[in-house]
């Protein structure tokens, strides 16, 4: 098995191995079951049971449809107390859209009430369970010859069954149990406050060993962004591979000769005053003096959306393009623009943060506006990070300097290509771990200055 970009593979096995359940989850499975359950009415007098059959298959099903209305009720009040909870948790002010399970927050005393209104709504699945159990026991005793549609609605109904099982083992596994040592739980509410609960899990690294590369006679993990100089540990001890050769290769291209790094000095830190009105006037410089040919990659949603329409009173008047991932399209949209019409800069975020390929010589200025260090707040990412004696250095590092250099990749994609790279962020020259991002890239030409 050949695994490439193999740097993404924690955070894959994460969320395949992980779940999600949502608030309109009922909604649209009780539709289907009342459909099907109306459909064994018709279905079973096609069929031509007899009367005793009919009415025994009547009552069944009625028994059935009679167990919904309660289980709407009881699952609309366990949602509510989420919802009071989650808010509870968070501020007017506050802007995070998700609040991390721990056992501290479990301990308050909202969530015993929370605990109580999970109780009935989980008598209310039982009882659905059960109920459907009965009728599909009686459906099996029937003798139909012809038994196409009436397998297939029988199978539906079992799935449905057992998917509510599955349902009600993950509820109780955060709702009514202490949170375990190798699951992350967590709520997140969208724009629409529409609440999800997640759980994934701690480590990944067991799984991968015993469920990938212990059942394979070889598996090759390849990627450009793997190693941290020449150093593997980082993704051996995450993906839990104690036992690998290793090999890092040169690059074909010669960046000294096709990229310029640029680190101006007097951008202020992030988050110090001045910061967000100098990298805004910088790009502006950077797109006029390149006249557009430009990607610049954001940490941040909200910077991004600052950064755009600063621009669009810049230097649209001059016929730049300012394309914004998110609000001008999706990722993949905006870069096709890009593409159709390069006098223009790009703005993006998370995903533009590799993956991305333009044609020859298409992309002549990239701009790393931050170093792209995870939000502290991100409930894997804070979960993990309690595992470390010193989780800056021996997490938050790692992850942040193997995604700088995802960053960097963007812009010489082959032979022909060159241009500059601005890094914006000032901590690269003045912090003691800022080395660490210059080091890991390859050999450049590389100069500090003004903005």
């Amino acid at each position: 098995l050949v695994i490439d970009e193999a740097h993404r593979l924690e955070d894959e096995a994460t969320r395949q191995l992980g779940w999600e359940v949502s608030q309109g989850w009922l909604t649209d499975h009780v539709e289907r079951l009342s459909n099907w359950l109306n459909e064994m009415r018709t279905t079973g007098l096609r069929f031509g049971l007899s009367k005793t059959q009919m009415s025994q298959l009547e009552s069944l099903v009625f028994m059935a449809e009679e167990s919904l209305p309660k289980l709407r009720g009881t699952w609309s009040q366990l949602w509510a107390m989420f919802e009071g909870f989650f808010l509870n948790q968070t501020s007017a002010h506050d802007q995070r859209a998700q609040v991390r399970l721990t056992n501290e927050l479990k301990s308050q005393s909202g969530w015993s009430s929370l605990d109580m209104t999970w109780g009935n709504c989980d008598i209310s699945l039982r009882a659905i369970e059960s109920n459907l159990e009965r009728l599909n026991h009686y459906i099996e005793l029937i003798d139909i010859k012809d038994q196409g549609n009436w397998d297939t609605l029988a199978y539906n109904v079992e799935s449905w069954s057992e998917e509510v099982s599955e349902l009600r083992m993950r509820l109780e596994s955060t709702i009514g149990k202490d949170v375990e040592d190798d699951r992350i739980d967590w709520i997140t509410q969208k724009y629409d406050s529409t609440l999800t609960l997640h759980s994934v899990p701690m480590r990944v690294d067991s799984y991968l060993e015993k469920g990938l590369f212990e059942k394979k006679d070889m598996v090759v993990l390849c990627g450009a962004t793997l190693s941290i100089g020449e150093d593997f540990n980082f993704i051996r001890s995450r993906l839990g591979l104690k036992e690998a050769d290793e090999v890092s290769l040169g690059s074909p291209f010669d960046y000294e000769k096709a990229a310029l790094v640029i680190v101006p000095k007097d951008v202020p830190q992030p988050g110090v005053k001045g910061y967000k009105e100098t990298v805004e006037s910088g790009l502006a410089s950077i797109v006029n003096a390149v006249n557009g040919h430009t990607l610049a990659l954001f940490t941040s949603h909200a910077a991004l959306r600052a950064a755009r329409q600063t621009l669009i009173d810049t230097v649209e008047g001059s016929g730049i393009n300012v394309l914004a991932q998110g609000i001008d399209g999706s990722a993949h949209r905006v870069v096709q623009r890009f593409i159709e019409r390069p006098r223009s800069i790009l703005l993006g975020t998370s995903s533009l943060w590799e993956g991305i390929d333009v044609p020859d010589g298409l992309l002549k200025a990239l701009v790393l506006v931050r170093l792209p260090f995870n939000v502290p707040t991100d409930p894997i990412f804070s979960a993990r990070s309690e595992q470390y004696q010193n989780s800056f250095v021996e997490y938050a590092l790692p992850q942040a300097v193997l995604k700088f250099r995802q960053g960097f990749g963007r812009l010489i994609r082959n032979s022909k290509d060159r241009g500059v790279v601005v890094v914006m962020d000032s901590r690269v020259l003045n912090k003691a771990y800022g080395h660490l991002f210059l080091d890991s890239l390859p050999p450049c030409t590389f100069k500090t200055g003004s903005i």
